[in-house]
């Protein structure tokens, strides 16, 4: 999950709380309202980002974009979305 908002990316990205469950449920605390980019990625794809900083724009290919508000409590059913090719930026 990063916020639409490139001033407010965050490297590292930021951690998940912990593996997914048995039937793959993955729990987020509470986030800060605002516009954000969510997908739910391969650990590779995942370390690409947490390696390369250019490669957050690729994520923004792939991720749905959800707005939250405050006190928003909901669900969001993803599947795994590979994270393009980087583009030798």
């Amino acid at each position: 999950i990063y916020p639409t908002n490139q001033a407010r990316w965050q490297m590292p990205p930021p951690h998940l709380p912990g593996p997914p469950s048995a039937d793959g449920v993955v729990k987020l605390g509470p986030i800060l309202p605002g516009d954000y980019l969510v997908a739910a990625l391969a650990p590779a794809d995942f370390l690409a980002l947490v390696n390369d900083a250019s490669r957050v724009p690729d994520l923004a290919a792939v991720a749905a974009r959800v707005t939250f508000s405050e006190g928003d409590v909901r669900t969001l059913e993803m599947k795994v979305t590979p994270l393009p090719a980087a583009s030798g930026r």
